[in-house]
């Protein structure tokens, strides 16, 4: 596991830098569209209870 782990070329590093970021853009994705779909169904549930 060492060896795997030793410098190889770059692409370790650019994983190392590159792993994170993605996580973070598809958490934040993700969470924009929940919010999104609250609000939908906000906006239509008052819709729904005016006179």
């Amino acid at each position: 596991m060492l060896p795997l782990l030793a410098h190889q070329g770059g692409w370790d590093e650019i994983l190392m830098f590159v792993a994170p970021i993605a996580l973070a853009f598809f958490v934040i994705r993700a969470l924009e569209r929940r919010g999104k779909a609250a609000a939908d169904d906000q906006d239509e549930g008052s819709q729904n209870t005016s006179p």
